[in-house]
């Protein structure tokens, strides 16, 4: 807060800081305007102008969408009057120009929320070292440096900044987390996956390596000799063949064709061996077994009924399936949708939680049924969030020799780290403790002598006491006729009373029943235009 006091003596700074989100979202608009044109027309050399008969179409459209920003200015009117006026300039200027002006107006705006960033976080106040760990700065740095990289550098450079989604919106942001979230999970699961897949590659490599013929394109397929295979049946070397001179030339292409008759002579696929060693095995079942719904046995060559290995085969083939495609993937995969489900259920809570409960005590939107205060004047009123902040603010800008009472209680909770502890839990103003008296026989609001009784905070509290005629005499009866300390006892009175209760954490907690005390949070000053360094509290105000 005091950055932001001396942001607001900086009028531009200011200005540009407080239209942050504007920046952002009209960067991320031409971002995706740019990367429709690159799009559609790339390779700008190949493109073809624009049909003239579309210019009296773009100047209907912009009037259309003109008439539709000043009759309801929308988001949506004012995204439609952008693309007629870029068609516009596409028709005047060109492809290439219109995409230049534009990446020179996408970094003009990136640089502009850049300097609302900081000048909003007060960026450079800080050291050096917290900049860099500043992942929003370096973020928006990064988001920056691709735009310049787009404008100078190639088009295509655009397409990243399309990923600016994820921060634009928080559903896709949950669905990240749900992967980094447990991702120690998922890769402790993944790591069982390749344990399991490097134990079928060694029994395929003891066993099934003959059935290993990938069908490949013929183009791009190695020359296959018979000394490169001289393990190989030759009842399971389809589409292979020795070669004339002993097995050292290659064979010909013709006689590596899968094609079983003349009509497929125009199939240039050939069979080529995948698991003549160890780690071509591992490799091939990884890739083909992994990214084929039925596993490595789709890809395989199918056994005959006659083989001696056929059930060893149909065993193989049915674990690989079950194991690693049914549980192990779908371990991975349930990891994942708990985890985003999880992650929309604590936002619903949370959300849930700001809308029906109050900050400062705690008491849920329940607790003020058929009570005199709402809900809703509660939070506004009684326990405004930020009336409190406004009395922290205080009490660090002012001078600790002018503290209250009140004050200094605060003081002393902030510097030790009990930062809430001071605030009334599960006790809002006229919200009773169990033990008063039921919400019919709660007192009655009546006119101050001041004409009116205040709407807001601890003046409706002052007012209701002062308002009662006997409340003079029950404080004087109940301290002897001394003037009341802010805690309700007497001046002067030195019993060790508030020390205990200042160690007890329960200084200020309402005590029903015993005359003159108030809650703790009605003695606060809530100033309502904001701290300053120079405010003194009335006597009034302070210890009420």
């Amino acid at each position: 807060m005091k950055w932001q006091k001396k942001l607001r003596g900086q009028p531009v700074l200011y200005w540009v800081s407080r239209h942050m989100s504007t920046w952002s979202t009209v960067a991320f608009n031409l971002a995706v305007l740019i990367n429709v044109i690159v799009a559609i027309f790339y390779p700008f050399a190949d493109a073809k102008e624009l049909d003239p008969r579309l210019s009296g179409l773009s100047w209907a459209l912009m009037l259309v969408s003109l008439a539709g920003v000043v009759l309801a200015p929308r988001p949506s009117s004012i995204r439609a009057l952008s693309c007629a006026c870029i068609l516009r300039l596409m028709s005047w200027l060109g492809l290439q120009p219109t995409l230049w002006l534009l990446g020179t107006v996408n970094v003009a705006i990136s640089t502009v929320h850049l300097v609302s960033i900081v000048g909003n976080h007060g960026t450079f106040a800080r050291s050096l070292g917290h900049m860099l760990s500043d992942m929003e700065l370096l973020y928006h740095v990064s988001y920056l440096t691709v735009c310049v990289l787009g404008l100078v550098g190639h088009p295509l450079f655009y397409s990243v900044l399309l990923l600016d989604v994820l921060y634009q919106e928080e559903t896709l942001l949950n669905v990240i987390k749900s992967v980094t979230r447990n991702g120690r999970s998922i890769i402790l699961t993944a790591v069982l996956a390749l344990i399991l897949v490097y134990l079928f590659s060694i029994v395929a490599f003891l066993f099934f390596r003959d059935d290993f013929l990938i069908q490949v394109d013929s183009s791009t397929s190695r020359t296959t000799t018979a000394a490169d295979v001289p393990h190989a049946d030759p009842n399971y070397l389809e589409g292979f063949c020795k070669a004339a001179n002993g097995g050292q030339e290659p064979c010909p292409q013709e006689a590596l064709t899968t094609g079983a008759d003349d009509g497929d002579s125009g199939d240039d696929t050939v069979g080529e061996r995948a698991c003549d060693s160890l780690v071509m095995c591992i490799v091939t079942t990884l890739n083909h077994g992994l990214r084929n719904g039925g596993g490595i046995g789709d890809v395989l060559r199918p056994p005959s009924s006659k083989e001696p290995l056929y059930f060893a085969r149909v065993v193989y083939d049915l674990l690989f399936f079950f194991v690693v495609i049914i549980i192990v993937l779908n371990l991975i995969f349930g990891v994942i949708i708990d985890t985003f489900a999880d992650l929309r259920s604590e936002k619903q809570q949370k959300d849930e939680t700001l809308r029906n409960t109050c900050f400062i005590c705690g008491l849920d939107r329940s607790a003020f049924d058929n009570k005199s205060v709402s809900f809703e004047e509660h939070i506004r009123c009684e326990h405004n969030l930020w009336h409190y902040l406004y009395f922290i603010v205080l009490v660090r800008v002012k001078d600790p020799t002018e503290f209250t009472g009140p004050e200094s209680y605060v003081d002393t909770m902030i510097k030790v780290g009990a930062r809430v502890w001071w605030w009334a839990r599960s006790q809002g103003l006229r919200q009773p403790l169990p033990g008063a008296p039921p919400a019919g026989k709660e007192p009655r609001v009546v006119p101050s002598h001041a004409g009116h009784v205040p709407s807001c905070g601890r003046g409706r509290v002052r007012a209701e006491r002062d308002a009662d005629p006997a409340e003079p005499a029950r404080r004087n009866s109940a301290t002897g006729g001394h003037p009341l300390s802010p805690a309700g006892r007497p001046e002067g009175s030195d019993d060790g009373t508030a020390q205990a209760e200042a160690a007890a954490g329960t200084v200020g907690t309402p005590q029903f029943g015993t005359p003159g005390r108030q809650p703790f949070h009605t003695l606060m000053p809530l100033p309502r235009g904001g701290p300053s360094s120079k405010s003194k509290l009335p006597p009034s105000e302070g210890h009420s």
